[in-house]
């Protein structure tokens, strides 16, 4: 039994602008097939059922389509049925005939094309690079029913209209995919007839296809990563030595990419003044304590200096003076010199 429609299903319907491209008969195919779902109408569809389909069919109406309504209302013209209503069964106030809005729709958006146009549309169609084999076949179909735009709601429901359609749609999806994926959905003893079953042939070969691609790129990845393995640390080592290298400056030549270790120029003298020198200082007095031994760089030996020790109370030893540190010798600071506990000579 039919039930009135509520908010919430009527807001699933499509809407419907009346623009170039909108095909008026798809927009009505989808109204009839969620109003039986929905239970708003019959098999065979009431006055009653009617006059509620057109009001929920004319709030999905915009744009082209609903400036067409407004006019037509404005004209006196009755859009308040769905189905048109002929002279003989017509109310008698209402006569003559009157239209309904499916046919009103229909009349003033339906895309005037040629048969042979739309046939040539089909058989061109060809499969692009960026597009599946899914995609593909749904442009197919749409372009299947614009190619019979001019048969009527009634003659698509027959058993004859959807075979030849069929058959037209697994000739021109056949011709428009590439070869390699019509070899294979054709090939083995019992290649495929229908339309489904050959896009889920086509289908196949392509998850194949995208298998293979994915198994490539983990090799390639696996590979790579056994590359990296292979290195051992010696290996790593030499690497981040040579790149040290690369920017190190050498002591000797002054030039980039060697140690002075291992420069093939001869070997620089060094300037005066950085050799290194000895020397020790020896004298007697009383009292015990060592002094510095031999010592900072210079170009001669330092001079050894003895100075008098200094002695506190009970024998306790007091450091000497500032002054009694040793000289310098020979362009370089000498060592310090060693003295030894010995009575005055």
């Amino acid at each position: 039994m039919a039930v009135p429609a509520n908010g919430s299903q009527i807001a699933l319907l499509p809407t419907f602008d009346g623009e170039a491209g909108s095909d008026v008969d798809m927009w009505i195919s989808v109204i009839l097939r969620m109003a039986r779902q929905f239970s708003w109408i019959d098999a065979v569809i009431t006055a009653e059922q009617s006059t509620r389909l057109a009001s929920v069919a004319k709030n999905k109406l915009i744009g082209k389509a609903a400036f067409w309504l407004d006019t037509e209302r404005r004209g006196g013209a009755e859009t308040d049925i769905w189905d048109s209503i002929p002279a003989a069964v017509a109310p008698a106030p209402a006569r003559p005939a009157r239209i309904g809005l499916k046919d009103g729709l229909i009349a003033m958006f339906k895309v005037d094309i040629s048969q042979l146009e739309a046939t040539e549309a089909v058989m061109d169609l060809t499969m692009k690079s960026n597009e599946t084999i899914n995609v593909f076949y749904v442009r197919v179909k749409w372009a299947m029913e614009v190619k019979n735009h001019s048969i009527s709601l009634e003659d698509k429901a027959l058993a004859q209209y959807i075979e030849d359609r069929d058959r037209d749609l697994f000739t021109f999806f056949l011709a428009g995919i590439p070869s390699k994926f019509r070899e294979f959905a054709m090939s083995g003893d019992t290649p495929p007839t229908d339309p489904t079953t050959l896009r889920k042939r086509c289908a196949q070969l392509e998850a194949m296809q995208s298998r293979s691609k994915r198994i490539a790129a983990l090799n390639t990845h696996l590979e790579a990563d056994e590359e990296k393995k292979e290195e051992s640390p010696i290996d790593l080592l030499t690497k981040e030595i040579a790149a040290l290298k690369a920017d190190f400056k050498c002591f000797n030549c002054q030039k980039k990419g060697h140690f002075a270790a291992s420069c093939p120029d001869p070997k620089k003298p060094k300037p005066a003044g950085q050799g290194k020198g000895k020397g020790k200082g020896k004298g007697k007095g009383k009292g015990k304590g060592q002094g510095g031994e031999g010592g900072q760089r210079g170009g001669g030996g330092g001079v050894g200096y003895t100075p008098a020790p200094n002695y506190g109370q009970h024998g306790q030893y007091q450091p000497a003076p500032q002054w009694f540190h040793n000289y310098r010798g020979g362009g370089g600071r000498g060592g310090r010199g060693t003295y030894a506990v010995g009575q005055e000579g």
